[in-house]
């Protein structure tokens, strides 16, 4: 890894990075931390980067946070779980990940998640009365970061049908 040394055009370089890290797709503060450092960029002029870029809203982890959550929850649907488990691995912080969760996610949109799923996965299993079967798609549920609680649910609904 090669160390930058500091100066103006070392920031702009910097600068230039971030940016089309940023082009490619919304990142949090600490993706975009990671990858200057990665080229090599000290400390203070990673620093400097993130102020001015936040400075113009082209970092702002809230934004970001929102942004994630709606598109996995649309492409890969979740559990409340594994999305905190993401963001958590983004760098995003704990205050914001609790908020957007409690605004994102309602006990029935979650069930309902679960049994979209659920419908997508069984299409797969046969012999759905088998209680190995069943353990299977409990465990698939719980993998996908539906908590305890939510797969008890939706495994009673499907039951009942």
């Amino acid at each position: 890894m090669k160390k930058v040394a500091v100066n103006s055009s070392d920031k702009a370089l910097a600068k230039e990075k971030a940016l089309k890290l940023l082009a490619k797709r919304p990142r949090s503060e600490k993706e975009i931390k990671q990858k200057l450092r990665q080229k090599g960029f000290t400390e203070k002029i990673i620093w400097e980067v993130i102020s001015d870029l936040k400075k113009v809203d082209l970092i702002n982890d809230e934004k970001f946070a929102e942004s994630w959550a709606s598109t996995r929850l649309s492409s890969k649907p979740m559990g409340k779980l594994l999305l905190k488990q993401e963001l958590f691995r983004k760098g995003i912080k704990k205050e914001i990940i609790e908020d957007l969760i409690e605004r994102s996610f309602e006990e029935d949109k979650e069930i309902e998640l679960a049994k979209k799923l659920l419908e997508k996965k069984r299409k797969f299993l046969r012999n759905l009365e088998d209680v190995k079967t069943k353990k299977r798609l409990m465990n698939f549920l719980l993998r996908r970061g539906f908590s305890y609680h939510i797969v008890n649910a939706v495994m009673r609904l499907e039951e009942q049908l």
